[in-house]
Parts: C-alpha cells; structure tokens; sequence
C-alpha cells in the first residue's frame, strides 16, 4: 500500500492558477477571499499597501464589522485607527 500519495498536492495540468487568463490579474482571486471571509465571518480588517497612479504609496484598508473602506496615507495612521478599533 503507498503511504506517499496525497491527492492534495497533485494539480492539474489543464489549469495553470498563476495564469493571467484564470486569476484576471487577481481580480478573481480577491473575490474568492472576500466570498471566504464572508462565509467564514472573519471580523479582521484588511490592510493592503497600494501605489496611486503618480507611484505614491497609500493604505487602503477594509473592515468587514462595519463595511467601511478607509484610505491612509501612512503605516502610522494605519495603526492609530487600529488601536482605536479595538478600543470600541
């Protein structure tokens, strides 16, 4: 009897998931989080760093508990908002 098999690890070689044409540059992939996370009821936020279209940095961040998307212009605001958070 094999002992090495794990049906888990094997892929597909019709599908390639780092493919632009599956994920849609991520698109699909964040929709399939966010679709998780809804059924899963994660109440954490989600804090993604983003570059606007000058190449400035910025922090987009969404809390699931309250349905608010907020925009932050540096790590330390980020934090602020996170200690006020769970000070609620």
């Amino acid at each position: 009897m094999r002992t090495d098999f794990n049906p888990i690890q094997q892929s597909s070689p019709l599908v390639n998931p780092r493919s632009p044409q599956t994920w849609q540059n991520g698109r699909l992939k964040r929709i399939w989080d966010r679709f998780v996370q809804y059924c899963l009821g994660y109440s954490e936020p989600q804090i993604t760093l983003k570059r606007d279209r000058s190449g400035e940095h910025y922090w987009s961040v969404y809390d699931p508990t309250t349905h608010q998307s907020l925009t932050f212009g540096s790590a330390n605001e980020v934090r602020i908002w996170l200690e006020e958070r769970y000070r609620r």
